[in-house]
């Protein structure tokens, strides 16, 4: 496989008005906007998955509201499409489209906490590096994901499964109210004081309906936690998974258990590792502890109290620029055939590739289904073949191998599809309809022709208007 690049020769009086419109967005910016002669137009359409290679036309790298409005403003004279990059986290990188206006949100990430109203306001660029240190000193937390260098925009707009979701529920379960930049340049909020119909999408319908400038998302009480890892040898994987699936069905709204398969002969050794966080007072967690401890005999494992950064820092974070292919499904439970299935393909691979197991639990699965776009409540894990390699002669093998246990998961698919968020580049537009349902997918089509009918905004999951 080549590497993925898309670019189209702008003719002479292209380069003329574009040059025009740069000249004079520069003026007005309190950001700034890059060529692809420019050395912070490099910077600016980096993206997490090193198998990807875009060149917009331009970069736009806003520090405001207005900001964000000149560049959608630039796009329409120009009549190209708008890409959004937030934490630049995305698999599919959506951050950066060929021959498009990149809007980059990421010098836009202040956090403003307001612990007497349990409400966080988090501008458009920031991660949950920026966020979650801010609320944990009083106290406080908004579910997050599971690596701090996420997006919390690209998180909250696709679901957002992290260490709280039992308690507090996914992310887009906790956003109350949202501001966006509209492709034809005009600010709505959806909520309370906006509109309902929009903040329904915005809860897991993914950036296809405006630009978000601010997110308003609510707090939990969070104190000292559970947390840790105990691994397992990889030949006690098919054990170890029937007794996590039978712990959860019946687990506490505090635990969430992830297990992780790590295959990739660069990890530090193979095996079966149950990473958990019980958010809770720490003594009482000590059962699902010594019941996880009974899975198999024990290989290694760091347990122990910790705050809820400590939690959030548990997953190594992965750099920039490795080469990522991720497909997987959402699955109703782990049935002895599925992991039967799964167990067929431990064969050790090259990389850093992982098989993970994500559980849905408690409150996530608790809340009212028709208050978020968000597709997925009914299943108990998100499955998902992890390929992450450095090699460009490896990418035929690896896209091949994360296809295939994705293949092999999909007779116990709940919906047909997998988690939106760690959907690949090349995920087809059927796949994406087919994890909707329907319904939602109606739904979810009326409000993007609202709000976006040209479908300028279409590097994500798309919905086509």
């Amino acid at each position: 496989m080549q590497l993925l690049h898309h670019h189209r020769p702008m003719s002479t009086a292209d380069e003329r008005q574009l040059a025009a419109e740069v000249g004079r967005l520069g003026e007005l910016l309190d950001g700034w906007v890059s060529l692809p002669s420019d050395e912070r137009y490099t910077k600016a359409r980096l993206t997490f998955n090193g198998l990807l290679d875009r060149r917009p036309a331009l970069a736009v790298s806003c520090r405001s509201l207005d900001d964000v409005r000149h560049a959608v403003e630039v796009a329409c004279r120009l009549s190209l499409p708008i890409s959004v990059r937030g934490g630049g986290h995305s698999v599919a990188g959506h951050g950066v489209g060929a021959d498009a206006v990149l809007v980059d949100l990421s010098h836009m990430n202040d956090v403003a906490v307001d612990p007497s109203g349990r409400r966080v306001r988090v501008a458009g660029g920031a991660v949950w590096n920026d966020v979650d240190p801010a609320t944990q000193e009083r106290g406080l937390a908004v579910p997050g994901g599971t690596f701090g260098d996420t997006g919390v925009g690209g998180l909250t707009l696709g679901g957002g499964i992290g260490w709280l979701i039992g308690v507090a529920g996914l992310t887009c379960d906790n956003l109350v109210r949202a501001e966006l930049v509209t492709p034809a340049g005009d600010v709505v909020v959806a909520g309370e004081d906006g509109d309902l119909e929009l903040l329904w999408a915005l809860r897991g319908g993914g950036g296809n309906f405006g630009i978000v400038t601010s997110f308003e998302l609510t707090l939990h009480e969070r104190g000292p936690m559970l947390g840790g890892y105990v691994a397992f040898r990889l030949e006690d994987t098919a054990s170890v998974l029937t007794g996590v699936a039978e712990l959860m069905r019946e687990a506490p709204d505090e635990l969430v258990a992830q297990p992780a398969i790590r295959v990739g002969s660069e990890h530090a050794y193979p095996a079966c590792v149950v990473m958990f966080a019980y958010a809770g007072d720490p003594r009482s967690g000590g059962r699902s502890v010594e019941a996880i401890r009974r899975l198999a005999v024990p290989l290694a494992e760091d347990v122990g109290p910790m705050s809820y950064l400590q939690v959030q820092a548990m997953n190594e974070l992965l750099p920039f620029g490795l080469r990522h292919y991720w497909s997987g499904h959402f699955v109703t439970d782990l049935e002895p055939e599925a992991i039967s299935a799964i167990c067929e393909r431990l064969d050790a691979t090259t990389g850093l590739n992982l098989i993970l197991f994500e559980s849905l639990t408690g409150q996530a699965r608790r809340t009212d289904p028709s208050s978020a776009a968000f597709p997925a409540r009914e299943a108990r894990w998100n499955v998902t073949g992890m390929g992450v390699w450095t090699d460009p002669a490896e990418d035929a093998e690896q896209v091949a191998w994360a296809r295939a246990l994705s293949e092999a998961v999909a007779p116990w698919s709940m919906l047909g599809g997998g988690y939106l968020g760690y959907a690949p580049h090349d995920e087809p537009a059927s796949r994406i309809e087919t994890t909707f349902g329907a319904e939602r997918w109606a739904r979810l089509r009326a409000v993007k022709r609202t709000y976006d009918p040209a479908n300028v905004l279409r590097f994500n999951p798309n919905i086509a208007p």
